[in-house]
């Protein structure tokens, strides 16, 4: 893990850590790390309905807990000036989350194999997902779908 993403996971909020693992979940050993112990602070369902409200966030407000500088340590960045730079950034959003489900799904699908509220919950998420992101949605589901395949053997 890099040298900032250990400053920034030194937290004990629940929506601070999750929004600095967010900023950071392109590192691919944080990702696992965070999965891996997020259920010693937060239940997956809690998880899975900060990643729906991530995915679906727009610009009328700011993420639970994203005040300036408590997430990163700078000036919360100004608010997108057109409908374009608003869309570039909630697709950037988008990307990030789309990465923290196919690692959840890829290492640890048995969360949703044994949740059956939480695998409804999901598979609701996925239909949005295909809507808004044409080949993102269906491998996601894909791998939903192989994951069931597994548990049920």
């Amino acid at each position: 893990m890099n040298e900032l993403a250990q400053q920034e996971i030194g937290s004990n909020n629940e929506e601070r850590l999750f929004l600095k693992f967010l900023l950071f979940c392109t590192d691919p050993i944080l990702k696992k790390t965070f999965l891996i112990t997020y259920r010693s602070f937060t239940e997956p369902a809690e998880l899975l309905k900060q990643l729906m409200q991530r995915f679906g966030l727009d610009f009328g407000g700011k993420p639970p807990g994203e005040e300036g500088d408590k997430i990163s340590g700078a000036a919360t960045p100004p608010l997108p000036s057109s409908e374009e730079e608003a869309e570039k950034v909630l697709q950037k959003r988008r990307i990030k989350v789309v990465g923290v489900l196919k690692s959840w799904l890829e290492y640890y699908f048995y969360d949703f194999g044994l949740d059956k509220d939480l695998m409804d919950m999901l598979e609701s998420f996925l239909q949005d997902i295909c809507v808004i992101m044409k080949g993102a949605g269906p491998h996601l589901k894909k791998m939903l779908d192989r994951g069931n395949r597994y548990s049920e053997e």
